[in-house]
């Protein structure tokens, strides 16, 4: 099989021959693991760049190997990774970095944007340096970039990332390679921020493990991924290998304590921990009426009738759910509302300033169902074959849908992931900011009537925040604290991307503006400032707030409690049993 260009950059293997692990090796294995190897090799399609990045990939994984030597290796031990008189800029230069920010518990210095480095530094000293600086170090090199300038010289940009228990050292590398085994001969230090901790211990603990302690009925469901959970479930009950499946924090029975909701897949319970005076937690989803089977994506816990207490609300892909509570923890179903089916995020608002919340339903496909059976987004970089999204109004607990009569069916059919609501443009009515996987995102506009009647208009493009990528978190937060409202979304970053879609070959025949639509999505996530205008700019790459990997959610918060707010991003993918093998 070939593998069409346009999908290059977001398959990193596929094996269509995968030899389980722990199997007797035969000369059939062999020939099976040659053959996948030859499908893997993208010369067979034209892709040199991509050969030399899996060329230059390996070269930097021994060297970050050797960098992380317990014993500090000699400067020599470096030669067989660079040329003769290669040169460098230092590639730690703390006297050259500025403190960007100070507290009691940490350090942020940065190199200044264009800061002028010499670039006559022997490279082999400053790997050296870099070894000695830290103390039983980890490493990380991606390589996002690859330039061929002639046949024998390449140039690649790569993260660097090289941390210990106390200091974590991100950078940009640029490096030009030469020959045809290719060698290291010159590095130049393009970005740098070291961060340093006044505590080896870090910032946040884990605390899953205490969590589960002594507790084998909570083992037995979480303490299992979703590999083992397919092995045993039915294919027809559509458990996702992603795991789609949210939380909700709220104080169910009016102790003053946050709970915690925890949605599941399917045929696997759902379950609730209240929160105990200790800080131990009680698993009572059952007693409580909320232990559905069925397969749960988004939650909220929120007072939807307005009597001081915390329902629930929650999408399965056949309806959305909602619970009553009766103040004690004690939940009752009030409505199974099908026409909302098929949600994957539940967010909420009074849009229509009626005095109770109501629920906006992010659907990512037209139909629920096992993903393998459903669309492919069309076209890919500004889809439009996804689902339709739901806003349900709230009547006193009975929620209708109001989605057609406020305006909100334009452009809603968009593989839309998360919602988030917020006054962007200060008018005393609510707007929601809709967050869309392949292509572009939505920001619909309330036009609030004095009458009480709210009409959305689609219109992210005008404020200039319409970000075309692959969408999947958004949250709202005062970044800069200048008093005014600023937008944050999580993406997708993709190294292989980045290297791709910058290729002459690339999509060779589209035009340049569809091209840089596919190049834009992937860059990474993206932070706009308000102009305090009704407008927006794009500060992300000045900002530092690009590379947050495969973000699935985003969300501001003043983790340190110095009145400024932070970004946390849940990032991750897909590990298989084999490494190179999704």
């Amino acid at each position: 099989m070939r593998l069409l260009p346009f999908h290059l950059f977001l398959i990193f293997s596929i094996s269509s021959e995968a030899i389980e692990l722990g199997q007797i090796e035969t000369k059939e294995t062999r020939a099976a693991e040659a053959r996948h190897a030859e499908k893997l090799n993208p010369k067979r399609d034209g892709w040199d760049t991509e050969a030399f990045s899996n060329t230059a990939q390996a070269k930097l994984n021994e060297l970050g190997s050797l960098l992380c030597k317990p014993k500090t290796p000699s400067a020599e031990s470096f030669t067989s990774f660079v040329k003769a008189n290669a040169l460098s800029t230092r590639l730690l230069p703390i006297d050259s970095l500025k403190k960007i920010y100070g507290g009691p518990n940490l350090e942020v210095k940065r190199l200044a944007t264009g800061t002028s480095l010499n670039s006559d530094q022997n490279p082999l000293l400053q790997f050296q340096t870099l070894s000695t600086a830290f103390d039983s170090p980890r490493f990380k090199f991606k390589l996002f970039n690859v330039t061929k300038l002639d046949r024998l010289q390449t140039l690649t940009k790569q993260f660097f990332a090289f941390s210990d228990e106390k200091r974590e050292l991100n950078a940009t590398w640029s490096i030009l390679w030469e020959g045809e085994d290719p060698k290291i001969k010159s590095i130049n230090l393009e970005e740098c921020e070291l961060v340093t901790r006044a505590q080896p211990k870090p910032l946040l603990t884990d605390a899953t493990g205490s969590f589960l302690e002594s507790r084998p009925d909570l083992t037995d469901h979480l303490g299992h991924g979703i590999n083992y959970w397919q092995g045993r479930v039915e294919k027809i009950l559509s458990m996702h290998y992603f795991g789609h499946n949210g939380l909700a924090v709220g104080d169910v029975n009016g102790d003053g304590l946050d709970d915690l909701y925890l949605c599941q897949s399917a045929a696997v319970p759902n379950k609730l921990f209240l929160q105990q005076k200790d800080g131990s937690t009680k698993e009572v989803a059952a007693d409580s009426g909320v232990d559905l089977l069925n397969a749960t994506r988004g939650c909220l816990l929120i007072d939807l009738d307005n009597d001081g207490d915390q329902d629930l609300a929650l999408t399965t892909p056949y309806a959305t759910l909602v619970y009553a509570n009766d103040g004690s923890g004690k939940f009752s179903l009030t409505q199974n509302i099908s026409i909302a089916s098929g949600g994957y995020s539940l967010t909420s608002a009074d849009y229509d300033n009626d005095g109770d919340l109501d629920l906006y339903v992010c659907v990512y496909y037209q139909k629920p169902g096992d993903a393998s059976a459903l669309a492919y987004p069309i076209p890919y970089h500004d889809a439009n074959n996804g689902g339709q999204n739901i806003l349900l109004r709230n009547d006193g607990m009975k929620f209708t849908d109001a989605t057609k009569e406020s305006g909100m069916m334009t452009e809603n059919h968009r593989f839309s992931f998360a919602a988030s609501w917020e006054d962007m443009d200060a008018d005393g009515d609510i707007d929601v900011y809709v967050a869309n996987d392949y292509g572009r995102n939505n920001l619909y506009r309330n036009q609030l009537s004095q009458t009480g009647k709210a009409t959305f208009t689609s219109d992210a493009a005008a404020p200039g925040i319409e970000d075309t990528s692959f969408g999947m978190s958004v949250c709202w937060g005062d970044a800069n604290a200048d008093g005014f409202i600023d937008l944050y979304t999580g993406n997708m970053f993709s190294g292989a991307g980045n290297r791709i879609a910058f290729q002459d070959q690339f999509q060779r025949h589209a035009p340049g503006e569809i091209k840089a639509k596919l190049q834009r999505t992937a860059r990474g996530n993206s932070l706009f400032i308000n102009n305090k205008n009704d407008t927006f700019t794009d500060v992300t790459m000045t900002a530092g707030a690009r590379q947050g990997r495969w973000a699935w959610g985003s969300i501001f918060a003043d983790l340190n409690n110095d009145g400024l707010e932070d970004l946390v991003v849940g990032n991750g993918f897909v590990t298989g049993k084999k490494e190179d093998d999704l």
